[in-house]
């Protein structure tokens, strides 16, 4: 799932709890990284069956914007792993797997 991520920094992590809400589960079952390059961090690094796992994508924004955002999503629980975050990710992107 592609979603558009704005300035509006209220708007967009109301948007993420209804999205990961939807899907079920807690905040501590997402995987939440910075990316560049969204299907080599999906595929190639996590493993990802599009068909069985939830995904989230951003849409490309300042790194700045998605740097925050990511902030928010940790500190409502999500996972992370800042070693996997690429230099430059101009993209946001949440997985519900087992990591």
């Amino acid at each position: 799932m592609y979603i558009k991520i704005n300035t509006n920094f209220v708007d967009t992590l109301v948007k993420f709890k209804d999205i990961l809400s939807s899907y079920g589960g807690t905040y501590d079952q997402w995987y939440v990284g910075l990316t560049r390059d969204p299907r080599h961090s999906l595929v190639d690094i996590h493993k990802v069956d599009f068909n069985n796992i939830h995904w989230i994508i951003t849409n490309k924004c300042s790194p700045a914007i998605i740097r925050y955002a990511k902030h928010i999503l940790i500190t409502f629980g999500c996972r992370y792993n800042n070693e996997l975050d690429m230099s430059g990710a101009d993209r946001l992107y949440l997985l519900k797997k087992d990591i």
